[in-house]
């Protein structure tokens, strides 16, 4: 039977289609993420470098006048960009000797809670930090003239968009695991699949 709208050939077709525009966005994210991770490590390591090479050239009497604001401008960016890549990876510094002592179910409702409490900050660092962005348009480095010190500002609410990103993917995932929704989930297209093939073979 095909006939209507709500067939489990057509409820496994639709499932499918969106299954497969999931995939696409997690591998544009995965693929976003790899550029995060290159660019951040990018900053920091030219920002030791350049300072590096500031110091041998000031020693020989023949100084960088750019060098320290170069330096700045790549130190805040890898350091944003870094924020994300450690929130990500659940690399950032906690304390969890007083929540390990709760039950595992419990622990992912708190967890899911704390990345609120992250997300609410991070939406008041994107407020402020575009309007910082904005104050600062005027302002120029003294070694390089015509550089708007906003390049610098802008780190804070770019990254920490990025790491609104990352704090929404940690709730959802702390809540899915608090009410096993992988199980169900896996069970519930074991189920339509089934039904699919079924149908076929009538």
């Amino acid at each position: 039977m095909r006939c209507g709208i709500y067939t489990p050939h057509r409820v496994y077709n639709g499932c499918k289609i969106v299954k497969r525009g999931m995939n696409q966005v997690k591998k544009f994210y995965e693929r976003f993420c790899q550029i995060e991770n290159i660019l951040a490590v990018t900053c920091l390591v030219a920002m030791m470098l350049i300072v590096f090479a500031s110091a041998v050239l000031r020693a020989c009497g023949h100084p960088l006048n750019w060098a320290t604001d170069i330096a700045l401008f790549l130190t805040a960016w890898g350091t944003f960009l870094g924020a994300d890549v450690a929130f990500r990876g659940g690399k950032l510094v906690r304390v969890d000797m007083l929540t390990n002592a709760f039950p595992e179910k419990f622990q992912k409702w708190l967890a899911a809670a704390m990345y609120v409490l992250i997300l609410g900050f991070l939406c008041m660092l994107i407020f402020y930090g575009i309007d910082l962005s904005i104050t600062t348009k005027m302002r120029t480095f003294q070694g390089i003239p015509g550089f708007s010190y906003t390049w610098v500002t802008i780190a804070v609410p770019i990254s920490a968009l990025f790491m609104s990103i990352t704090a929404v993917r940690h709730i959802v995932a702390n809540v899915r695991r608090a009410l096993g929704k992988n199980a169900d989930e896996s069970i519930q297209e074991e189920s339509i699949l089934s039904l699919a093939q079924k149908e076929d073979s009538e």
